[in-house]
């Protein structure tokens, strides 16, 4: 069983799964034992599929590499044999290629993937979690409005706070590189409020805008998103709950492959399934 000092997002997610037994495919191509064990936790409430490994005592579907377990995966979504897949530890943008091939799907012009991390008690989104995330306005926009709209649907007011390159009382104007992304943070922040949200700009203190309960927070860039939030979750104890990739025709999380506690993104994910479905 999971740690009992969970986020309330984590218990909401555990009793929305429990609800109906849904099969979930996962790609594994590492089965280190700490990962193992945290497929065996998610077995217990789901009809799990693995791919790419052989692991004793779990259906699996060995592959001879990673990129055959993309194709093995995308398959068992296109054919419905199983109901939402985790991509796990293959390779991102390859197993998306292969997906929208497979399914005929058009390249989306965005990828929206709201990441939500927890520690304890406490549990924030990240809008923004891929070094390609957040390049232009257009695209820090809409990933941010549409994280508040995946909030919003769970039932939660977000409390968005805004990051960015530079204080304002910084070396304001001195490297272009930041005063352009610093632009972009301050013009998205009065786009979020122009919707209607409770924004707080907290420039480079991202620490304050966690530590002052925003429950969704919008990096300056993905690229600093990105390293930041695997400092939070490999090296600071937080745990990764889930990365559904939104608006993609399937129940697709995207959760980065270096994790190794899979429970959380595997019962999210039949948690989604579940609140869609029944």
């Amino acid at each position: 069983m999971p740690d009992d000092k969970l986020s309330e997002i984590q218990s909401r997610f555990l009793k929305e799964a429990q609800q109906k037994q849904r099969r979930i495919a996962i790609g594994i191509w590492r089965p280190e034992p700490v990962v193992v064990d945290s497929l065996r936790q998610a077995q217990n409430y789901t009809d799990l599929t693995v791919v790419g490994c052989q692991i004793e005592g779990l259906n699996c579907m060995p592959t001879k590499d990673d990129d055959e377990a993309s194709h093995v995966i995308v398959d068992l979504v296109k054919e419905g044999r199983v109901e939402g897949f985790v991509r796990g530890q293959l390779k991102d943008s390859y197993t998306h290629k292969v997906y929208v091939e497979a399914l005929g799907r058009p390249e989306p012009k965005f990828k929206f993937t709201p990441l939500t991390i927890a520690k304890d008690r406490q549990w924030f989104t990240i809008s923004s979690p891929s070094n390609y995330n957040s390049l232009t306005l257009e695209q820090k926009q809409a990933e941010a409005e549409r994280a508040a709209r995946w909030l919003t649907d769970l039932g939660y007011i977000p409390k968005i706070g805004v990051a960015s390159t530079r204080r304002l009382s910084g070396r304001v104007g001195e490297f272009g590189l930041l005063e352009e992304i610093a632009k972009y943070c301050e013009e998205a922040a009065e786009f979020l409020r122009g919707k209607g949200y409770d924004v707080t700009e907290y420039y480079i203190e991202y620490e304050r805008a966690v530590w002052e309960g925003c429950n969704l927070i919008v990096p300056s860039i993905g690229m600093i998103a990105n390293t930041w939030l695997k400092g939070l979750v490999y090296l600071g104890g937080w745990t990764l709950v889930c990365c559904p990739m939104l608006d993609e025709g399937s129940f697709y999380d995207d959760s980065p492959r270096n994790n190794v506690n899979w429970f959380w993104p595997i019962i999210s994910t039949a948690a989604w399934i579940n609140r869609s479905l029944l």
